[in-house]
């Protein structure tokens, strides 16, 4: 059994889990990168404690990856779409390769998970 299925059984039996890291900043560490991700993913909700008490979810790290590594996605061109939906798949795309990106910067690999 993967980590993820032990935790989510765990969690399926109203136990509540913290992981932990020694770094200030979410978007350093590869638990809010990778591990997060994944229970985001899987809509568990995901919150990263911060030095000052305060927490930011893992939508507001995507919004910060999607901010630092495609600072223009918001100014898409409505006129290449034609729907909404197209949009949302367009920004799925765009936070899966953030993902990636902030990934490498941070010296970690990520398998096709």
């Amino acid at each position: 059994m993967f980590g993820f299925d032990r935790i989510k059984k765990s969690m399926s039996q109203n136990n509540t889990h913290v992981l932990m890291c020694a770094e200030k900043d979410p978007l350093d560490c590869h638990r809010a990168i990778m591990i997060s991700k994944v229970f985001y993913e899987n809509r568990y909700e995901v919150d990263h404690l911060l030095f000052n008490s305060k927490s930011i979810s893992q939508d507001e790290i995507e919004r910060q990856l999607l901010e630092t590594y495609f600072p223009n996605y918001s100014q898409i061109s409505l006129c290449d779409y034609h729907d909404k939906k197209d949009i949302l798949y367009e920004r799925a795309e765009f936070i899966e390769l953030a993902y990636k990106k902030r990934n490498e910067a941070i010296g970690h690999r990520m398998s096709n998970m």
